[in-house]
């Protein structure tokens, strides 16, 4: 390929998408389950409590998704290994 674009085959792509869902379902249920234990608790201010238990699991998901999430789907090498002139 001349300008280095990426062909995924379709079993390759199911593969990643199939990952990608079980990821969303597994944070979208623990959202959820915080959500519901938050209602029950206190059913009158539910939205403040959930937005503050909200705040550390974006935070979370901000410094995990580089570490764990994106190496599934992604290979990263150093840019001076391919493209030496890119760097300093």
């Amino acid at each position: 390929m001349k300008f280095g674009r990426s062909v995924q085959h379709s079993g390759s792509w199911f593969s990643d998408w199939i990952t990608s869902q079980i990821i969303l379902l597994i944070v979208g249920t623990l959202v959820v389950w915080i959500l519901y234990g938050v209602i029950r608790r206190s059913p009158r201010r539910w939205w403040l409590y959930f937005w503050l238990a909200s705040i550390p699991i974006i935070a979370l998901m901000l410094f995990l998704q580089p570490l764990i999430i994106d190496p599934l789907f992604f290979k990263f090498k150093p840019l001076a290994d391919n493209y030496p002139d890119l760097t300093l």
